[in-house]
């Protein structure tokens, strides 16, 4: 399945609901080992029994967000840095990594954009989500 931005991702880039992907707002990211996230996923404590738990683990901050404008192909670009979880012990399997909004609450916390990267097992080194092409792009 291809990366995407959620209906409530969507719906929360499109309104002034309190976040704004470029500025201080606490965007984190998370990644899980069981279950599938939808376009239907709205919050994290719909998804969060599928989360890592091995040592080390940590959701991460989502750092250097940008917003870029292409008028000539109608997309807005969400981009961000890298997203390096450091230092996961052995033994789980990555298959997604969401992209979240914290308000300090998981269900409060909407889900953003979800990312199927190629299933990758933790071997207690650093798994890192490359952003190089951003992360999401909404059509206009």
């Amino acid at each position: 399945m291809a990366s995407f931005v959620t209906n409530e991702g969507a719906h929360q880039f499109s309104t002034d609901l309190g976040m704004h992907w470029d500025d201080a707002s606490t965007v984190k990211a998370l990644l899980l080992k069981s279950g599938t996230p939808t376009k239907d996923t709205q919050f994290v404590n719909e998804i969060s029994a599928g989360e890592l738990t091995g040592s080390g683990y940590a959701r991460v901050t989502v750092g250097s967000r940008s917003i870029t404008k292409d008028t000539a192909n109608d997309w807005i670009l969400l981009d961000c840095a890298d997203i390096a979880f450091a230092a996961i012990a052995s033994g789980e399997t990555v298959t997604w990594c969401v992209i979240f909004y914290d308000t300090g609450s998981d269900a409060t916390s909407p889900v953003l954009i979800c990312i199927d990267p190629t299933d990758t097992a933790t071997n207690g080194g650093t798994i890192t989500i490359t952003t190089a092409s951003g992360v999401a792009r909404l059509a206009t």
